[in-house]
């Protein structure tokens, strides 16, 4: 009994220090290169600390063994060191079980196998990440699974505080690009004081582009809240994504999401040309549709303005190019749209009113429009496809599915209702102004 106090003394004493060194961790923030190596070095093993993904976050090698982690396993931040194979070879809901697996990881490169010690972080009902024990030095004992219990407390308050920061650290963030797209920081200081703090450069010219978010995969999920939370993975994952994509472009971003759209505030020294921004933007969604399968994206681009302090502008017009684009035929197939594509739409919009818009569809189009309803024909159509294509009849042909001679047919059928010679410039510019405002009004689902 005496031996048996003494060691159960013996083993509190030691718990109470080790306690004691995770605590002084989490109380002076040590972060998770303190947590991870005061690990390796009281359970005499390699060290990896994962998120609840099985993504790296950090690691410690162990000083006792010759061999270090990276002669084995990839050691990228925020990338998957293990196979799909080991992942898969724990039980279902392992992260609530709160207990130590131990699993060999193969290699078979070099034939070899490691034994893995692996524990779930698990806290209040929320899975914070693994810790990985890689190939410990000696059969781990009492004191070493005491060291795992506290090592995974410290880990879990060490991702509960990061979380607290980067949400309260996005959410001035927000707030201060907010204030910007509404155009409500007028003062120079303040403008000055925030972007030193969020490391913006004031000395570029900036572009406002939105990106909208169709998620193909969680549509389908009855359940909203579900759907919801899957949105919002997903739409981390995609800024991330964003991020990634920033290093490879010469240009400075910002980049920030507001609800279901990504918004990417791009500066240049220079004013950007249309045709550079939109291979920017076609650059970016290719990447982004094929790195995420489960999203399709549209890019609407503003015009540049010369201060951010104006970049609302930019942000407003990138809003009116998706709006207009929805109904826009020349921008069904194209996915990328710019604010200079749809100045006429914008300034019949903004400056005529409805009633005048559709007096001067009647008196222009009104016949072949009425002609189309009586006769279930599709010459609106087909002359919106001929002036989209500039008149190229194999193009226009080809857009519309039919064989050239019925393209033909369908012109002279045009110019005989419209009483109108098509290649006359001044009839196809009347022509065009009633088509945008076609596509303005919705006509074509108004007829139906």
């Amino acid at each position: 009994m005496e031996e048996l106090s003494d060691k159960f003394d013996s083993l509190n004493k030691e718990s109470l220090d080790i306690h004691t060194q995770f605590f002084n961790i989490s109380l002076h923030g040590g972060g998770l290169q303190q947590i991870s190596l005061t690990l390796a070095k009281l359970c005499k093993s390699s060290v990896l600390l994962l998120d609840r993904n099985w993504a790296l976050l950090h690691w410690t090698n162990n000083p006792d063994r010759p061999h270090q982690l990276a002669d084995w396993i990839s050691l990228e931040k925020n990338e998957i060191p293990f196979s799909e194979e080991f992942i898969q070879s724990f039980p279902p809901e392992f992260e609530k079980l709160q207990k130590p697996i131990v699993r060999l990881f193969s290699i078979d490169e070099n034939k070899q196998e490691f034994q893995c010690t692996v524990l779930s972080v698990y806290f209040q009902s929320k899975h914070y990440g693994f810790i990985v024990l890689w190939e410990p030095s000696d059969k781990l004992n009492e004191h070493s699974y005491i060291a795992l219990e506290n090592g995974a407390m410290a880990f879990s308050l060490e991702r509960i505080r990061n979380d607290e920061v980067e949400r309260a650290r996005n959410r001035i963030r927000r707030d201060l690009f907010d204030e910007l797209l509404l155009g409500k920081i007028t003062s120079k200081e303040t403008l000055s004081n925030l972007a030193d703090l969020h490391g913006i450069n004031l000395d570029l010219n900036y572009t406002a582009i939105v990106f909208p978010i169709v998620f193909l995969e969680h549509r389908k999920e009855k359940d909203l809240v579900l759907r919801n939370q899957l949105e919002n993975v997903t739409m981390k994952q995609l800024l991330n994504y964003f991020d990634h994509l920033a290093t490879e472009t010469k240009e400075s971003e910002i980049i920030f999401s507001r609800k279901k759209h990504i918004i990417v505030l791009v500066g240049s020294k220079t004013n950007m040309k249309v045709t550079y921004l939109k291979k920017y933007a076609e650059f970016i969604l290719k990447k982004v549709e094929s790195a995420i399968p489960t999203i399709s994206a549209t890019a609407s681009i503003g015009k540049t303005v010369t201060h951010i302090s104006q970049i609302n502008e930019s942000f407003h017009q990138a809003q009116e190019t998706m709006r207009l684009s929805e109904n826009s035929l020349s921008t069904k197939e194209n996915k990328i749209a710019h604010f200079d594509d749809f100045i006429v739409q914008y300034f019949l919009v903004n400056n005529i009113k409805k009633e005048e818009m559709n007096h001067y569809f009647q008196q222009t189009l009104g016949i072949l429009f009425q002609y189309d309803r009586k006769n279930q024909s599709e010459l609106i159509e087909t002359l919106e496809s001929l002036i989209t294509y500039r008149f190229n009849i194999a193009e226009s042909a080809r857009a519309l599915f039919i064989h050239r001679s019925t393209l033909l047919y369908r012109m002279e059928k045009i110019e005989s209702i419209l009483e109108i010679d098509l290649k006359d410039a001044e009839e196809v510019l009347k022509l065009q102004l009633a088509l945008k405002i076609y596509q303005l009004l919705d006509l074509k689902n108004m007829s139906r």
